[in-house]
């Protein structure tokens, strides 16, 4: 019965019926009233007390559930963050760098960056995703916690973090960009992608029916100005393809106040 209302939820979200699938998702909570996933994306689609980023129980238990698939299914999407991520850092970011990946996944960012690394540290709140990324055998050190606190918690420690399509769980950005700048030495770059809102619409983030959080290009340059990075590009990029469709996205690179 809750797998129904999950696949049911979903499909009407892709089909524009918000409505319809937030009905299914409070279905769904009265049946299971602790499911993060469920309580997630009940408020996504009703707008009821929609959180300022997703739960960690949230990402940890959707990824989990998606780590034995998630590679592949990226692929047939033509996933692109990634490897825009590492072209734009090619004239930007020297080799021999102690380098984060924040939110690292199954380590596809990791497989382009181990290359300029001098060490690369992993950090993730799924097991079942870090699993996959150990078995790569590229990184350093790997880490299960939360990104904000884990950067927080480690000053001057890096000379570049990367951050690919792991923002899109946060609306409000600052304590992640925050403490992206503290873990980096002067001069370090922080670079990430995250989902684009439409341009006609000026609101600095918001949710949409998938669970997702999308952002403005203004917000963006803003909250990085904030934080003490300069020389901020916020770039047009397409992300992946959706039912066919671009899901258009920003890339976007700071470097680190002395």
């Amino acid at each position: 019965m809750v797998r129904a209302l999950e696949s049911l939820g979903a499909l009407l979200s892709r089909l524009g019926r918000t409505g319809q699938a937030a009905a299914v998702y409070r279905r769904w909570l009265q049946l299971e009233p602790a499911n993060p996933i469920a309580q997630h994306l009940y408020a996504a689609t009703s707008g009821d007390e929609v959180p300022p980023r997703a739960s960690a129980r949230y990402v940890s238990a959707w990824f989990d559930g998606f780590a034995d698939s998630f590679d592949s299914a990226l692929q047939r999407v033509d996933y692109a963050a990634p490897r825009l991520l590492h072209e734009a850092l090619a004239e930007k970011a020297a080799c021999g760098l102690d380098i984060l990946d924040a939110g690292c996944g199954t380590g596809l960012c990791g497989v382009l960056m181990r290359s300029r690394a001098k060490s690369l540290v992993g950090v993730d709140l799924s097991a079942q995703m870090l699993a996959r990324a150990r078995a790569r055998n590229l990184y350093d050190e790997l880490f299960e916690g939360e990104l904000c606190a884990f950067m927080a918690a480690r000053p001057a420690q890096f000379d570049l973090v990367v951050c690919t399509d792991t923002l899109i769980y946060f609306g409000a950005l600052d304590e992640a960009v925050a403490a992206a700048h503290r873990c980096l030495r002067p001069k370090g770059l922080f670079a990430f992608t995250v989902e684009a809102l439409p341009e006609e619409d000026a609101a600095p983030f918001r949710i949409h029916a998938h669970g997702r959080y999308a952002h403005g290009d203004g917000y963006l340059r803003a909250t990085m100005q904030s934080a003490g990075f300069g020389e901020v590009q916020c770039s047009p990029i397409v992300v992946r393809k959706e039912f066919g469709a671009d899901v258009r996205g920003y890339l976007v690179i700071g470097c680190a106040s002395t």
